[in-house]
């Protein structure tokens, strides 16, 4: 396939950057599943798409990083959230196999947790830092969904981000 114009979504290296970027997200809750490292990471490169998403009361006030974030959004159209969601998939599933393939992050027998085992190289952690440096704000709304939210069931993230079908998960 050609491209005329560079996607980030498309791109397992800028993925495994972004998974990256989430280090200390995981390394405060030991482990999160899959998808709930891609639902983060899907509002991490859109984050003016926050606006859709069904928070708790208490954290209505994420709603305005829709607002904030407004110049982010790619020139040209992008499909709906659920189609652009499925179609990152598989640039999600090459990062995380490189990051466990490097040690970054651990090897599990349960292919669908993630956990770090490494930080990265001092180099890339400075980038890394003045990056989530300048996304303060957006980074604390990632920090609150992989604490305060489940992922699975009724009014879990899946559900709430509307982004996975909940409605055959085992709760």
């Amino acid at each position: 396939m050609i491209q005329i114009s560079f996607q980030p979504a498309f791109d397992p290296f800028h993925a495994a950057f972004r998974f990256l970027r989430m280090h200390s997200i995981l390394a405060e809750h030991r482990s999160l599943h899959f998808d709930q490292l891609r639902i983060m990471d899907f509002f991490l490169l859109f984050p003016f798409r926050v606006g859709r998403i069904r928070f708790k009361t208490q954290h209505r006030r994420f709603r305005r990083l829709a607002e904030e974030y407004l110049d982010r959004k790619p020139y040209g159209e992008l499909p709906d959230d659920r189609l652009l969601f499925d179609r990152m998939e598989p640039f999600h599933v090459a990062a995380l196999e490189s990051l466990r393939s490097h040690g970054y992050l651990k090897p599990s027998d349960d292919l669908s947790l993630v956990s770090i085992a490494a930080p990265p190289p001092p180099g890339l952690t400075e980038r890394i830092q003045s990056e989530n440096k300048r996304d303060q704000s957006l980074l604390e709304m990632l920090s609150v969904l992989a604490s305060e939210y489940e992922l699975m069931g009724r009014d879990g993230l899946k559900d709430r981000s509307d982004l996975l079908d909940y409605r055959y998960d085992a709760v």
